[in-house]
């Protein structure tokens, strides 16, 4: 499953799932863009693999959620 885009409600940021950088069959990554100039600023991590992305209210917390597992990335550190 690939989770959907999202963009933080300021609009400075989107996170969008990426194919693997090598090339290989390993899981793809998720990755914070600079939504104004496409710009990879961050990839992070997936454990257990992805299926949803979006942004807390404000748009500094970025999170990602797969089985079992919700992570939050602060993307303004």
């Amino acid at each position: 499953e690939h989770p959907s885009p999202a963009l933080s409600d300021d609009g400075r940021h989107a996170l969008l799932q990426l194919p693997p950088m090598d090339g290989s069959a390993s899981a793809p990554t998720v990755a914070l863009v600079d939504a104004r100039d496409g710009r990879v600023l961050q990839h992070l991590p997936r454990p257990g693999g992805t299926y949803s992305v979006g942004f807390l209210p404000g748009g500094r917390i970025a999170w990602t959620a797969g089985p079992g597992v919700v992570a939050l990335y602060d993307v303004e550190a």
